[in-house]
């Protein structure tokens, strides 16, 4: 009798270790499964990737983007003006979007922008960007924009090559 005084209480946290030891295989199971189902759920809530400067303002609270267009200019802080084809929208970026680049977003740089929809209460959607890779230096394109405004910009081409070519 006395045996199974020890023994009943031996099997018994037995057997409660070994259900919590199969409650803890299954635990994890269960958070990654429903960490996934979190993920696709945000995903399919905040819709498709944007990719035009005009749909930014009928996006979702942290839908993804991915622009290409050109820096309008800097409207303060770290906030830029964007364009595309499609229209203009406010783009927020910051020092690590671009990635320790010492490149300089002036008026005329052409850029890549992926990041994320804004919503603000009371104002139109902004981008914030995430990362941002520069495409195109303002230094050719402002050139290239004023020689072609003044109409004189092929003349002052074919001059810097010719120059070039008597040294």
């Amino acid at each position: 009798m006395k045996k199974s005084l020890y023994v009943l209480p031996a099997v018994l946290l037995f057997g409660v270790t070994a259900a919590s030891a199969q409650g803890q295989t299954q635990k994890p199971q269960d958070p990654m499964s429903s960490s996934s189902q979190k993920q696709s759920k945000s995903s399919a809530k905040n819709g498709p990737e944007i990719t035009t400067a005009s749909a930014v303002a009928a996006g979702k609270d942290d839908q993804k983007v991915r622009l290409k267009g050109t820096i309008v200019g800097k409207q303060g802080g770290n906030e830029y003006m964007f364009r595309d084809d499609s229209g203009n929208v406010l783009v927020e970026i910051g020092s690590r979007a671009l990635k320790g680049s010492n490149k300089q977003l002036v008026a005329g740089t052409e850029v890549e922008i992926q990041g994320e929809v804004d919503t603000r209460k009371g104002k139109s959607p902004k981008v914030e960007a995430k990362t941002v890779t520069v495409l195109a230096a303002a230094g050719g394109m402002s050139s290239g924009s004023s020689g072609g405004s003044s109409g004189s910009s092929a003349p002052q081409r074919s001059q810097s090559p010719s120059s070039g070519g008597k040294y």
